[in-house]
């Protein structure tokens, strides 16, 4: 999905320092935070993180900008620079609960990778599995099915 004429040249504007008032401001880069989120919705990152681009530093949705891009680098495994956004939103914004959470599940998936968890679990349902299969063939055996 490209972005309408108008979307363009409000990025535009925006990038160059060109502006309307500062409430008109702050709607169109509200406009241009949920034009980016649900671009990220369809998976549509690199589009949504260039429609994020160009909102100023400055700007009040700046913690809202950022807990966009974490959630889109998140979701692309790119956890270290996700963190690295969530922190500086949670500077921006101290005691925001989905931040320090959002922190919190990188910090438990680093100490324990997703990975890894499948890996266990894998390994536990082979063993589970081999341990049943041994017990099977006992009974077999006990039971005269199986010759020895």
């Amino acid at each position: 999905m490209a972005i309408s004429q108008r979307q363009y040249e409000t990025v535009v504007g925006l990038a160059s320092g060109r502006s309307t008032s500062g409430q008109g401001n702050l709607a169109t880069g509200q406009e241009l935070l949920l034009q980016a989120a649900r671009l990220a919705r369809r998976g549509r990152y690199d589009a949504a993180v260039a429609m994020l681009a160009p909102l100023p530093a400055d700007s009040p949705l700046r913690p809202s900008i950022l807990d966009l891009k974490a959630k889109i680098l998140a979701q692309q495994g790119r956890y270290w620079e996700a963190e690295a956004c969530w922190q500086e939103a949670l500077t921006l914004a101290p005691g925001n609960q989905a931040f320090q959470q959002a922190l919190a599940v990188i910090a438990e998936e680093r100490r324990c990778p997703f990975w890894l968890r499948i890996v266990v679990v894998g390994a536990v349902a082979a063993a589970t599995s081999m341990a049943g299969v041994a017990v099977l063939l006992a009974v077999l055996k006990w039971a005269g099915w199986l010759e020895r």
